[in-house]
């Protein structure tokens, strides 16, 4: 049982490893706009917007493991940043759509 409940843990601390990686090796897709000094623009952000729906998947599933209670707290601040970041794309492309049509 211990050893059960250890491997599927450190299964979940493998996964939730991938997701952070996967985020410290990302740059933010940032554009001159119209040349102009000191004004930048979103770019093309599919694939992090793709990405972002991705590890929330994957991290509602981990907080629904029953193996993720040695790691819980790890995986909520995971799960917050994650909704942080795709709720700051999604309003800056607003924001953008708006300002620049």
């Amino acid at each position: 049982e211990i050893s059960g409940i250890a491997s599927g843990e450190f299964g979940l601390q493998m996964q939730l490893e991938k997701v952070v990686n996967a985020w410290n090796d990302l740059t933010l897709p940032l554009l001159n706009h119209r040349n102009q000094r000191d004004l930048y623009i979103l770019g093309d952000v599919t694939e992090m917007i793709a990405q972002l729906e991705d590890h929330s998947v994957q991290v509602q599933t981990m907080m629904g493991s029953r193996f993720v209670a040695g790691i819980r707290k790890e995986v909520e601040t995971w799960e917050q940043k994650i909704r942080l970041a795709s709720d700051t794309v999604d309003e800056w492309l607003q924001v953008q759509r708006a300002w620049m049509y």
